[in-house]
């Protein structure tokens, strides 16, 4: 609007040059932060491994656990209908 016809705008190179100069700053931080984050590797993370019991050592019953003899009996009713 308040330019004349026939004149170009004036080139901010300048402005240009700081902001890819930012630009390429706020890269080499993040890059350096990742670098130094990551010197040290973490031992990859392992399954648990569970033994699986067979029917003789369940004696055929896989439905109970623990003493048949405790003081405490725990019944579980359930209805799925």
């Amino acid at each position: 609007m308040g330019q004349a016809k026939g004149k170009k705008p004036k080139n901010n190179r300048s402005l240009w040059l700081v902001t890819g100069a930012a630009v390429i700053a706020v890269g080499a931080m993040i890059g350096l932060s990742i670098f130094l984050t990551n010197k040290e590797k973490a031992p990859e993370p392992t399954a648990p491994t569970v033994a699986v019991k067979t029917d003789a050592e369940v004696k055929g019953n896989r439905n109970q656990q623990g003493n048949p003899t405790a003081k405490v009996e725990i019944v579980e009713w359930g209805d799925y209908t």
